[in-house]
Protein backbone atom coordinates (compact mmCIF):
# COMPACT_ATOMS: atom_id res chain seq x y z
CA UNK A 1 0.00 0.00 0.00
CA UNK A 2 1.08 3.48 -1.16
CA UNK A 3 -0.31 6.96 -0.78
CA UNK A 4 -1.49 8.70 -4.09
CA UNK A 5 -4.28 11.30 -4.80
CA UNK A 6 -6.82 8.27 -4.67
CA UNK A 7 -5.72 7.28 -1.45
CA UNK A 8 -4.91 3.85 -0.64
CA UNK A 9 -4.12 1.39 -3.42
CA UNK A 10 -3.24 -2.04 -4.02
CA UNK A 11 0.17 -3.41 -5.29
CA UNK A 12 -1.37 -7.19 -6.06
CA UNK A 13 1.02 -9.59 -7.31
CA UNK A 14 1.83 -8.64 -10.32
CA UNK A 15 -0.19 -9.64 -13.21
CA UNK A 16 2.45 -10.50 -15.16
CA UNK A 17 2.94 -13.67 -13.71
CA UNK A 18 -0.17 -14.85 -15.88
CA UNK A 19 0.45 -12.96 -18.61
CA UNK A 20 3.31 -15.56 -19.45
CA UNK A 21 0.05 -17.01 -20.97
CA UNK A 22 -0.69 -14.56 -23.02
CA UNK A 23 2.83 -14.69 -24.74
CA UNK A 24 1.18 -18.89 -26.51
CA UNK A 25 -1.92 -19.58 -27.86
CA UNK A 26 -2.82 -22.79 -25.59
CA UNK A 27 -5.97 -22.82 -23.52
CA UNK A 28 -6.42 -25.46 -21.13
CA UNK A 29 -8.18 -28.28 -22.59
CA UNK A 30 -7.41 -30.80 -19.47
CA UNK A 31 -5.38 -30.41 -16.51
CA UNK A 32 -3.28 -33.12 -17.88
CA UNK A 33 -2.70 -31.21 -21.39
CA UNK A 34 -2.37 -28.40 -19.39
CA UNK A 35 0.34 -29.84 -17.18
CA UNK A 36 2.28 -31.15 -20.69
CA UNK A 37 1.77 -27.23 -22.58
CA UNK A 38 3.38 -25.76 -19.71
CA UNK A 39 6.21 -27.93 -19.17
CA UNK A 40 7.11 -27.39 -22.84
CA UNK A 41 7.03 -23.70 -22.09
CA UNK A 42 9.39 -24.24 -19.40
CA UNK A 43 11.80 -26.04 -21.15
CA UNK A 44 11.54 -23.65 -24.30
CA UNK A 45 12.26 -20.82 -22.10
CA UNK A 46 14.97 -22.33 -20.27
CA UNK A 47 16.25 -22.79 -23.82
CA UNK A 48 15.73 -19.56 -24.74
CA UNK A 49 17.95 -18.32 -21.77
CA UNK A 50 20.38 -20.46 -21.90
CA UNK A 51 21.00 -19.62 -25.59
CA UNK A 52 20.97 -15.51 -25.07
CA UNK A 53 23.71 -16.08 -21.84
CA UNK A 54 25.74 -18.09 -24.68
CA UNK A 55 25.07 -14.93 -27.33
CA UNK A 56 26.12 -12.67 -24.73
CA UNK A 57 29.28 -14.41 -24.09
CA UNK A 58 30.52 -13.79 -27.82
CA UNK A 59 29.40 -11.12 -27.97
CA UNK A 60 31.73 -9.43 -25.12
CA UNK A 61 34.63 -11.79 -26.80
CA UNK A 62 33.95 -9.85 -29.95
CA UNK A 63 34.24 -6.61 -28.38
CA UNK A 64 37.01 -7.45 -26.34
CA UNK A 65 38.88 -8.85 -30.02
CA UNK A 66 37.62 -5.46 -31.49
CA UNK A 67 39.36 -3.34 -28.64
CA UNK A 68 42.39 -5.05 -28.76
CA UNK A 69 42.53 -4.45 -32.60
CA UNK A 70 41.70 -0.70 -31.76
CA UNK A 71 44.36 -1.18 -29.37
CA UNK A 72 46.80 -1.93 -31.75
CA UNK A 73 45.88 0.04 -34.32
CA UNK A 74 46.45 2.98 -31.78
CA UNK A 75 49.84 2.15 -30.59
CA UNK A 76 50.76 1.35 -34.31
CA UNK A 77 49.50 4.97 -35.53
CA UNK A 78 48.14 3.05 -37.96
CA UNK A 79 45.84 5.74 -39.89
CA UNK A 80 44.04 3.25 -42.15
CA UNK A 81 43.16 0.56 -39.46
CA UNK A 82 42.14 2.95 -36.68
CA UNK A 83 38.55 4.12 -38.06
CA UNK A 84 37.91 0.87 -38.67
CA UNK A 85 38.81 -0.64 -35.58
CA UNK A 86 36.53 2.12 -33.85
CA UNK A 87 33.88 1.38 -36.08
CA UNK A 88 33.99 -2.52 -34.66
CA UNK A 89 34.43 -1.48 -31.27
CA UNK A 90 31.19 0.46 -31.80
CA UNK A 91 29.41 -2.18 -33.53
CA UNK A 92 30.46 -4.50 -30.73
CA UNK A 93 29.38 -2.51 -28.24
CA UNK A 94 25.68 -2.18 -29.42
CA UNK A 95 25.68 -6.29 -29.74
CA UNK A 96 26.83 -6.64 -25.81
CA UNK A 97 24.06 -4.27 -25.18
CA UNK A 98 21.62 -6.00 -26.83
CA UNK A 99 22.75 -9.21 -25.63
CA UNK A 100 22.60 -8.11 -22.22
CA UNK A 101 18.89 -6.70 -22.56
CA UNK A 102 17.80 -10.02 -24.33
CA UNK A 103 19.15 -12.04 -21.33
CA UNK A 104 16.91 -9.89 -19.14
CA UNK A 105 14.34 -10.46 -20.49
CA UNK A 106 14.37 -14.03 -21.21
CA UNK A 107 15.34 -14.25 -17.44
CA UNK A 108 12.11 -12.17 -16.71
CA UNK A 109 10.07 -14.46 -19.17
CA UNK A 110 11.67 -17.71 -17.44
CA UNK A 111 10.58 -16.12 -13.86
CA UNK A 112 7.29 -15.67 -14.59
CA UNK A 113 6.51 -19.17 -16.56
CA UNK A 114 8.33 -20.72 -13.47
CA UNK A 115 5.84 -18.27 -10.90
CA UNK A 116 3.12 -18.82 -12.97
CA UNK A 117 3.40 -22.92 -13.11
CA UNK A 118 4.07 -22.79 -9.52
CA UNK A 119 0.60 -20.81 -8.52
CA UNK A 120 -1.63 -22.60 -10.84
CA UNK A 121 -0.01 -26.32 -9.79
CA UNK A 122 -0.37 -24.88 -6.53
CA UNK A 123 -4.25 -23.71 -6.86
CA UNK A 124 -5.20 -27.07 -8.86
CA UNK A 125 -3.05 -28.98 -5.66
CA UNK A 126 -5.45 -27.24 -3.43
CA UNK A 127 -8.15 -27.52 -4.89
CA UNK A 128 -8.06 -31.28 -5.14
CA UNK A 129 -7.73 -31.39 -1.79
CA UNK A 130 -10.40 -29.15 -0.79
CA UNK A 131 -12.41 -32.02 -3.13
CA UNK A 132 -13.20 -29.79 -5.77
CA UNK A 133 -14.87 -32.10 -8.83
CA UNK A 134 -12.54 -32.62 -11.80
CA UNK A 135 -15.23 -30.31 -13.38
CA UNK A 136 -14.47 -27.44 -11.17
CA UNK A 137 -11.11 -28.14 -11.01
CA UNK A 138 -10.50 -27.58 -15.11
CA UNK A 139 -12.80 -24.68 -15.03
CA UNK A 140 -10.83 -23.12 -12.72
CA UNK A 141 -7.70 -23.72 -14.57
CA UNK A 142 -9.83 -22.59 -17.83
CA UNK A 143 -10.51 -19.29 -15.72
CA UNK A 144 -6.36 -18.63 -14.83
CA UNK A 145 -5.03 -19.49 -18.12
CA UNK A 146 -7.55 -17.12 -19.79
CA UNK A 147 -6.97 -14.31 -17.38
CA UNK A 148 -4.27 -11.91 -19.55
CA UNK A 149 -5.84 -9.59 -21.99
CA UNK A 150 -5.35 -10.81 -25.77
CA UNK A 151 -4.30 -7.13 -26.41
CA UNK A 152 -2.46 -5.53 -23.93
CA UNK A 153 -2.74 -1.56 -23.56
CA UNK A 154 -0.49 0.59 -23.77
CA UNK A 155 -0.59 3.98 -21.45
CA UNK A 156 1.75 5.76 -20.34
CA UNK A 157 1.78 6.78 -16.07
CA UNK A 158 1.02 10.50 -17.66
CA UNK A 159 -1.93 9.58 -19.67
CA UNK A 160 -3.57 7.12 -16.27
CA UNK A 161 -2.91 10.35 -13.96
CA UNK A 162 -4.88 12.49 -16.14
CA UNK A 163 -7.71 9.56 -17.09
CA UNK A 164 -8.53 9.22 -12.79
CA UNK A 165 -8.25 12.79 -12.57
CA UNK A 166 -10.96 12.74 -15.17
CA UNK A 167 -12.76 10.04 -12.94
CA UNK A 168 -12.78 11.68 -9.92
CA UNK A 169 -14.15 15.63 -11.04
CA UNK A 170 -16.34 14.69 -13.91
CA UNK A 171 -17.56 18.81 -12.99
CA UNK A 172 -20.47 20.04 -14.27
CA UNK A 173 -21.41 16.95 -16.27
CA UNK A 174 -21.40 14.68 -13.29
CA UNK A 175 -25.70 15.35 -13.06
CA UNK A 176 -26.08 14.22 -16.33
CA UNK A 177 -23.76 11.28 -16.38
CA UNK A 178 -25.40 10.21 -12.96
CA UNK A 179 -28.99 10.47 -14.93
CA UNK A 180 -27.78 8.39 -17.41
CA UNK A 181 -26.40 5.36 -15.08
CA UNK A 182 -29.88 5.49 -13.44
CA UNK A 183 -31.69 3.93 -16.52
CA UNK A 184 -28.95 1.57 -16.62
CA UNK A 185 -28.72 -2.43 -16.10
CA UNK A 186 -26.60 -4.24 -13.65
CA UNK A 187 -26.95 -6.07 -9.87
CA UNK A 188 -28.03 -3.94 -7.32
CA UNK A 189 -24.84 -4.17 -5.14
CA UNK A 190 -23.22 -2.31 -1.79
CA UNK A 191 -19.74 -1.55 -1.40
CA UNK A 192 -18.02 -3.58 1.37
CA UNK A 193 -16.29 -0.24 2.94
CA UNK A 194 -13.68 1.50 2.58
CA UNK A 195 -10.24 0.05 2.62
CA UNK A 196 -7.01 1.53 4.56
CA UNK A 197 -4.53 -0.93 3.34
CA UNK A 198 -3.98 -2.94 0.10
CA UNK A 199 -6.86 -5.12 0.51
CA UNK A 200 -8.87 -3.49 -2.21
CA UNK A 201 -9.61 -7.43 -3.68
CA UNK A 202 -11.33 -8.56 -1.07
CA UNK A 203 -13.43 -5.47 -0.74
CA UNK A 204 -14.25 -6.30 -4.65
CA UNK A 205 -14.86 -9.73 -3.68
CA UNK A 206 -17.14 -8.69 -0.87
CA UNK A 207 -18.70 -6.73 -2.74
CA UNK A 208 -19.44 -8.43 -5.99
CA UNK A 209 -20.65 -11.83 -3.49
CA UNK A 210 -22.85 -9.85 -1.44
CA UNK A 211 -21.53 -11.05 1.78
CA UNK A 212 -19.91 -9.25 4.64
CA UNK A 213 -16.22 -8.61 4.26
CA UNK A 214 -15.16 -9.83 7.49
CA UNK A 215 -16.41 -13.50 5.83
CA UNK A 216 -14.56 -12.96 2.62
CA UNK A 217 -11.30 -12.01 4.43
CA UNK A 218 -11.49 -15.02 6.76
CA UNK A 219 -11.88 -17.32 3.48
CA UNK A 220 -8.86 -15.29 2.16
CA UNK A 221 -7.03 -15.86 4.93
CA UNK A 222 -7.40 -19.58 5.01
CA UNK A 223 -6.65 -19.79 0.64
CA UNK A 224 -3.23 -17.99 1.47
CA UNK A 225 -2.22 -20.10 4.33
CA UNK A 226 -3.00 -23.77 2.36
CA UNK A 227 -1.49 -22.38 -0.67
CA UNK A 228 1.86 -23.73 -1.38
CA UNK A 229 2.63 -20.71 -4.21
CA UNK A 230 2.88 -17.92 -1.27
CA UNK A 231 5.90 -18.07 1.18
CA UNK A 232 6.34 -19.17 4.11
CA UNK A 233 5.92 -15.72 5.56
CA UNK A 234 2.49 -14.86 4.15
CA UNK A 235 1.38 -18.25 4.89
CA UNK A 236 1.60 -17.63 8.58
CA UNK A 237 0.22 -14.15 8.70
CA UNK A 238 -1.96 -13.89 5.60
CA UNK A 239 -3.62 -10.86 7.17
CA UNK A 240 -0.01 -8.71 6.90
CA UNK A 241 -0.06 -10.70 3.34
CA UNK A 242 -3.45 -8.94 2.05
CA UNK A 243 -3.73 -5.83 3.78
CA UNK A 244 0.13 -4.83 3.53
CA UNK A 245 2.16 -6.44 1.54
CA UNK A 246 0.15 -6.86 -1.95
CA UNK A 247 -3.10 -7.93 -1.31
CA UNK A 248 -4.33 -10.96 -3.74
CA UNK A 249 -3.57 -11.83 -6.78
CA UNK A 250 -5.58 -12.62 -10.06
CA UNK A 251 -5.31 -15.88 -9.64
CA UNK A 252 -6.63 -16.01 -5.89
CA UNK A 253 -9.53 -13.70 -6.82
CA UNK A 254 -10.74 -16.68 -9.06
CA UNK A 255 -10.32 -19.24 -6.98
CA UNK A 256 -11.94 -17.56 -4.49
CA UNK A 257 -15.09 -16.49 -6.90
CA UNK A 258 -14.91 -19.78 -7.61
CA UNK A 259 -15.40 -21.20 -3.87
CA UNK A 260 -18.24 -18.40 -2.91
CA UNK A 261 -19.90 -19.17 -6.48
CA UNK A 262 -18.15 -19.15 -10.01
CA UNK A 263 -16.69 -16.72 -11.79
CA UNK A 264 -16.25 -16.37 -15.46
CA UNK A 265 -13.34 -14.61 -16.92
CA UNK A 266 -14.43 -11.98 -19.94
CA UNK A 267 -12.59 -9.46 -22.09
CA UNK A 268 -13.85 -5.89 -21.90
CA UNK A 269 -16.05 -6.68 -25.13
CA UNK A 270 -18.36 -9.14 -22.92
CA UNK A 271 -18.31 -6.49 -19.74
CA UNK A 272 -21.96 -4.45 -20.37
CA UNK A 273 -23.79 -8.21 -21.14
CA UNK A 274 -22.38 -9.82 -18.33
CA UNK A 275 -23.70 -6.30 -16.12
CA UNK A 276 -27.03 -6.91 -18.09
CA UNK A 277 -27.77 -10.05 -17.10
CA UNK A 278 -26.78 -9.27 -13.44
CA UNK A 279 -23.30 -10.29 -12.82
CA UNK A 280 -20.68 -7.86 -11.43
CA UNK A 281 -16.85 -7.51 -13.16
CA UNK A 282 -14.21 -7.20 -10.98
CA UNK A 283 -11.21 -5.84 -12.73
CA UNK A 284 -7.96 -4.93 -12.10
CA UNK A 285 -6.67 -1.71 -13.07
CA UNK A 286 -3.52 0.59 -13.12
CA UNK A 287 -3.82 3.66 -11.04
CA UNK A 288 -1.22 6.34 -10.05
CA UNK A 289 1.87 4.50 -8.82
CA UNK A 290 0.10 0.99 -8.52
CA UNK A 291 -2.87 -1.47 -9.43
CA UNK A 292 -6.22 -1.42 -8.19
CA UNK A 293 -9.05 -4.00 -8.36
CA UNK A 294 -12.63 -2.56 -8.42
CA UNK A 295 -16.34 -3.82 -9.22
CA UNK A 296 -18.23 -2.60 -12.18
CA UNK A 297 -21.84 -2.91 -10.82
CA UNK A 298 -24.13 -1.04 -13.47
CA UNK A 299 -23.56 -0.24 -17.61
CA UNK A 300 -25.15 2.90 -19.57
CA UNK A 301 -25.20 4.71 -22.49
CA UNK A 302 -24.05 8.00 -22.25
CA UNK A 303 -22.82 10.64 -25.16
CA UNK A 304 -23.38 7.47 -27.44
CA UNK A 305 -20.76 5.50 -25.77
CA UNK A 306 -21.04 2.58 -23.44
CA UNK A 307 -19.93 3.69 -19.88
CA UNK A 308 -20.07 1.54 -16.57
CA UNK A 309 -20.93 2.89 -12.70
CA UNK A 310 -17.52 1.19 -10.48
CA UNK A 311 -18.04 0.19 -6.62
CA UNK A 312 -14.26 1.45 -5.62
CA UNK A 313 -13.18 0.58 -2.39
CA UNK A 314 -11.31 3.92 -1.34
CA UNK A 315 -14.85 5.66 -1.74
CA UNK A 316 -18.03 4.61 1.15
CA UNK A 317 -20.19 1.56 0.54
CA UNK A 318 -22.96 3.77 -1.13
CA UNK A 319 -20.89 5.94 -3.56
CA UNK A 320 -19.83 5.70 -7.43
CA UNK A 321 -17.35 6.45 -9.77
CA UNK A 322 -18.22 6.75 -13.24
CA UNK A 323 -15.54 5.99 -16.89
CA UNK A 324 -16.36 5.09 -20.29
CA UNK A 325 -15.62 2.16 -22.03
CA UNK A 326 -12.47 3.95 -23.54
CA UNK A 327 -11.38 5.15 -20.49
CA UNK A 328 -11.70 1.64 -18.93
CA UNK A 329 -9.56 0.24 -21.79
CA UNK A 330 -6.77 2.67 -21.03
CA UNK A 331 -5.93 1.46 -17.32
CA UNK A 332 -7.56 -1.91 -17.37
CA UNK A 333 -4.26 -4.52 -16.60
CA UNK A 334 -5.94 -7.74 -17.58
CA UNK A 335 -9.18 -9.62 -18.56
CA UNK A 336 -12.18 -9.27 -16.03
CA UNK A 337 -13.81 -11.50 -13.21
CA UNK A 338 -17.47 -11.59 -13.40
CA UNK A 339 -19.36 -13.31 -10.58
CA UNK A 340 -22.68 -14.97 -10.28
CA UNK A 341 -24.17 -17.39 -7.41
CA UNK A 342 -24.04 -20.96 -7.47
CA UNK A 343 -27.62 -22.45 -8.36
CA UNK A 344 -29.81 -22.84 -5.22
CA UNK A 345 -28.57 -19.55 -3.70
CA UNK A 346 -30.26 -16.92 -2.69
CA UNK A 347 -30.98 -15.23 -6.58
CA UNK A 348 -29.44 -11.91 -7.20
CA UNK A 349 -31.84 -8.12 -7.61
CA UNK A 350 -31.29 -6.44 -10.38
CA UNK A 351 -32.07 -2.91 -11.11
Amino acid sequence: MKNSPLGAICRPVPAAVFALFACTTFFLTGINAHADRIEKLKNSAEAAFAKSKQELAEAKAALSSAEAAKALAVKYQDAAAMPVASQAVSTASRAVTLAQKNVLARKRWLKEILEGYKVIRGMDALAARLGWSRKKREHLNEELNDLPLDHAFKTSEMDIRLTWMGIEDRGPELAEIVRAASKGKGPVLSGAGRQSGSDCAVFALAAATNLPYGVVSARADKLISEGNWRTDAERSDPGAAIEKNGGLNGGEVIMLADIFGQSKVLPPSGFAQALQEGQPVMVNVSVPGGEHEVVLDKTFQYDGQTWYEMIDSNQGPMQRRYLSGEELNGILLEKGVAYHPNKGTVPRLFR
